[in-house]
């Protein structure tokens, strides 16, 4: 993600930045989009929650992972491999978040100012950035972290739609704030894998995008859309 946004802003002057994945797709056109965006001019639209002790997912960032050791290894002995690093993640005592800053997470799927991704690739070239971005190495769904821990520490935390100031340390809930139409309906997948039932409430939703989209079960829907479109 770091390289990508690094290469995006080395390509030219944009406004904003979208991180999509192969499975989210546009719900408007292109011209919409572009026009929401500038009613929105330096807005970051970008969930989170502070990952306080007694948090949803805590332990990713408390406890030790190791994700790139583990990758090297064998698929053979991946079983062994994650049973040793259950022992050790045990057996070390809970991890302390870089002095000064607080955790958060949310969603990998977001829209930055090109302010905010310039500040963040700033921090991160930095010394207390380069300990920031070492402490997630060894952590859990970094993607879902880095960002957020970075920029809601940070004076851009007030660009972040819905931010508040009265947040302060409770803050349990996630801020929903980004553009994407997801659901998370507990009878279906989590989130759902969309299909043509979803079409009439993605359209009424007003988002911009929306996910998870699978290449054959979505397919009909793909096709209403690129007709809507």
């Amino acid at each position: 993600m770091l390289a990508t946004l690094t290469y995006a802003q080395n390509s030219g002057e944009f406004d904003f930045f979208t991180f999509l994945s192969g499975r989210d797709y546009p719900l408007q056109s292109n011209k919409k989009i572009a026009g929401f965006l500038e009613q929105h001019a330096g807005q970051n639209f970008i969930n989170f929650y502070r990952l306080n002790r007694g948090a949803d997912y805590y332990h990713h960032v408390s406890q030790r992972y190791f994700v790139d050791a583990r990758a090297r290894v064998p698929d053979a002995l991946q079983s062994t491999a994650r049973n040793l690093e259950r022992v050790v993640r045990f057996g070390l005592p809970e991890r302390k978040f870089p002095a000064g800053l607080s955790p958060y997470r949310g969603s990998a799927f977001f829209t930055l100012a090109n302010e905010t991704t310039h500040y963040v690739l700033d921090y991160l070239g930095s010394p207390e950035g380069t300990q920031h971005l070492r402490f997630f190495r060894r952590s859990w769904g970094s993607d879902e972290m880095l960002f957020q821990s970075i920029i809601l520490n940070s004076p851009h935390a007030a660009r972040c739609r819905f931010h508040s100031r009265d947040q302060g340390q409770t803050m349990a809930n996630e801020n929903n704030a980004s553009l994407h139409y997801i659901d998370w309906d507990l009878k279906r997948e989590r989130p759902a894998v969309l299909d043509e039932r979803d079409l009439e409430p993605m359209l009424e939703s007003g988002f911009m995008f929306a996910r998870k989209f699978d290449e054959i079960r979505s397919e009909k829907l793909l096709a209403s859309l690129d007709e809507l479109r």
